[in-house]
């Protein structure tokens, strides 16, 4: 049942002609664990839930080919699948790489440019921060994005004041995920949560980071609205971009 409900959730309203009930859902992963960053508690929690939900978790699953009708991994397993989403191995923006070329400056495997990591700068002159950049491998998320931000604001008025500043120092606040509406899991420190709790938790730091009481009563709304009517707006791509274009 748990399948035939996350399907009709996600989906319901959205397709004409197709049954939300025939769709099948496998997620590939190259790595042993879902979620690898979690603790191995939150990992099992997470890929038990996803496979309730009825997805189809394949881990140590490298992709090595695709084609119109699906997949093949290099362990030789096929998938067929007309509908592909790849979510790994995402390049950083171009930006980067013209910033580096421009100021002699290198760049890792994924196109993030390397930056002092006491200062977050490329040069004396020229700062980057966020998922353009590769200091001390921290995830490109938002968090290490909003302090790396903070300190280059820090290092620019001390520069102006004449005075030194420390060096730049990740605080880890934790690591969130949401699995389904009702269910997330929260690695913060020693404490590590998961179902509604772990919901709960994600839902508390997301409202908290928005900028502004009116996108936070909007959000909330629409939360409110998700939970009660069990359906929630999915944008959804009916035709090619030059199909589109051609109109």
């Amino acid at each position: 049942m748990a399948v035939v409900r996350g399907r009709r959730r996600a989906l319901k309203g959205q397709f004409r002609e197709i049954d939300p009930r025939d769709i099948r859902i496998t997620l590939l992963d190259a790595v042993p664990h879902v979620l690898p960053p979690f603790s191995a508690p939150l990992r099992e929690h997470a890929r038990r839930k996803l496979e309730q939900l009825g997805v189809t978790v394949m881990t140590e699953a490298m992709v090595e080919s695709i084609d119109e009708a699906g997949l093949t991994t290099k362990a030789g397993d096929r998938v067929e699948a007309r509908t592909i989403i790849w979510a790994a191995g995402v390049q950083a923006s171009p930006l980067a790489r013209e910033l580096a070329e421009a100021t002699g400056a290198e760049v890792d495997r994924k196109g993030r440019i390397l930056v002092n990591p006491a200062d977050c700068s490329v040069t004396p002159e020229v700062f980057a921060i966020g998922d353009m950049v590769n200091l001390d491998n921290l995830p490109g998320i938002a968090e290490p994005a909003i302090q790396e931000g903070h300190h280059v604001a820090r290092v620019i008025k001390a520069r102006l004041e004449n005075r030194e500043t420390k060096p730049f120092k990740y605080l880890d606040l934790g690591t969130m995920a949401t699995i389904s509406p009702g269910d997330a899991v929260a690695d913060i420190k020693k404490l590590r949560l998961k179902g509604l709790l772990g919901k709960a938790a994600w839902a508390v730091v997301h409202i908290a980071f928005l900028v502004g009481w009116r996108n936070r009563f909007a959000v909330l709304s629409q939360w409110a609205l998700n939970i009660f009517t069990g359906r929630r707006a999915q944008p959804i791509i009916l035709e090619p971009m030059h199909a589109i274009e051609r109109k």
